[in-house]
């Protein structure tokens, strides 16, 4: 009875093409060895099959696993690969598993294979989901295992026994004889998954007999609804966020236009998708400043993260090492070009020789003896009109400029250190050039990466 459902289930699921290879991972334990009699009775289910074996060298049956099932091959002309893996001092579980796929895409690559499959079943799906849940705390960590992904490039990785539950292939391998051995390591409590499996797996069965059916199905909807709000990710995205490879620009006009709901899914995303790495300690401090609703800040996160708020804009920048050069205030000389940073350069040429050199800001200038550059400081003040006197600093505060421009601007004086502008930001009524000046000065900058 178990046989036929298990093969029907197998068939229905038409998880891979019947002319494809396969190539199945094996263990030696009851889940593999149950899939692969399963396989070797369906040789219509499959182009070509072969078997991939990992030694882990963590108990001692690794030896008598490995013969088992190469005499299995053997008798049924099954290619068959292996290789043994050295344990590490930490991280076991996870080397482990590293190593072994590693093992397993290799094979995929260099003997043409079309597919891995593995034999995880219900039970599995229930201790990942539940594990993710202790340790990680993210709605989207409960999506768990899938039947079919990606893997590989072209390639992918199928487990078709997902639905099934171990106590299934334990009845699968007595009433055929299946022979297999049990992983020592899966009965200590070491190991957290081990734990899940021994103790609270049954206290859920206990509870109620369909408790793993209906954690597949949260993990199943907990994937759906990724993948929804995934799609209205990309929406909002595209509206709110301004993106390069050194910074994200974040509109938060729009952003807070959005729902709560949607403010909340935005900055889950935001963390997953970011080119930086960021905590969700980080996203927390971040809304929480937003909602002070203070028009400028800055965090300074490891390795030179910077978020900044500049008004209704958010800043997430991977802040350059910039290699400015420190000037005191200096002369700028007719018609020649003046570097004043790895990407700025300025220069005031007669309009009859300008340079061939793209600008970022131009303006016409009235004649002057001298040509001034300098650094802001405080107390500067600029004549706007005849009558409007103001402060720069006021000035950039009205017109919200953020912190960042206002220190990279450069103010341009006369001689007579009379302000003739704050560059690229305001020009004073003194420095405009006039059509019946005999001479026609034109100042050039450059300050755009």
């Amino acid at each position: 009875m178990i046989r036929e459902k298990l093969l029907l289930h197998l068939r229905k699921q038409a998880l891979w093409e019947r002319d494809q290879a396969i190539l199945l991972a094996v263990s030696g334990g009851v889940d593999s060895m149950v899939l692969f009699d399963l396989l070797i009775k369906s040789p219509d289910l499959y182009q070509h099959l072969a078997v991939a074996y990992v030694d882990h060298q963590l108990r001692d049956q690794t030896k008598a696993e490995k013969e088992l099932v190469q005499k299995i091959c053997a008798q049924h002309q099954i290619p068959f690969f292996s290789t043994t893996w050295t344990p590490t001092n930490h991280n076991v579980e996870a080397n482990a598993r590293t190593f072994r796929y590693t093992f397993f895409e290799s094979i995929l690559q260099t003997k043409e294979y079309d597919v891995l499959l593995t034999a995880h079943h219900l039970n599995d799906q229930a201790e990942t989901l539940i594990m993710k849940l202790i340790r990680e705390g993210q709605l989207f960590a409960l999506k768990s295992l899938v039947a079919k992904q990606s893997f590989s490039q072209t390639k992918y990785l199928i487990r078709p026994l997902l639905t099934v539950k171990k106590v299934e292939l334990y009845q699968y391998a007595t009433e055929n004889q299946i022979e297999f051995y049990e992983d020592e390591s899966n009965q200590g409590d070491a190991y957290t998954r081990n734990r899940i499996r021994k103790y609270i797996i049954p206290q859920l069965t206990k509870e109620n007999q369909r408790a793993l059916e209906h954690i597949h199905q949260v993990s199943e909807q907990t994937a759906y609804a990724q993948q929804l709000i995934e799609e209205e990710y990309a929406e909002w995205s595209k509206k709110i966020i301004v993106k390069n490879k050194s910074y994200w620009c974040i509109d938060l006009t729009q952003l807070h236009a959005l729902s709560k709901a949607k403010q909340y899914y935005f900055w889950e995303y935001l963390r997953l998708e970011s080119f930086v790495q960021i905590s969700q300690k980080q996203v927390e401090q971040v809304r929480r400043l937003l909602g002070k609703n203070t028009s400028q800040w800055q965090l300074d996160l490891a390795n030179q993260i910077k978020i900044k708020r500049r008004y209704d804009k958010l800043w997430i920048i991977i802040e350059e090492t910039r290699s400015k050069i420190e000037h005191e205030p200096f002369q700028l000389c007719l018609n020649q070009t003046y570097r004043l940073s790895e990407y700025e350069q300025i220069g005031i040429f007669a309009s009859t020789q300008l340079p061939d050199w793209q600008a970022d800001y131009q303006v016409h200038l009235a004649p002057q003896e001298e040509f001034w550059l300098r650094k802001k400081q405080p107390g500067d003040r600029i004549w706007l009109t005849n009558k409007l006197y103001k402060k720069i600093s006021r000035f950039l505060i009205d017109r919200k400029i953020p912190l960042e421009a206002r220190e990279n601007g450069w103010v341009l004086e006369n001689k007579d250190k009379n302000l003739l502008a704050f560059l690229p930001f305001v020009c004073s009524y003194l420095s405009i050039g006039k059509e019946t000046d005999k001479i026609h000065y034109v100042l050039l900058y450059k300050y755009k990466k």
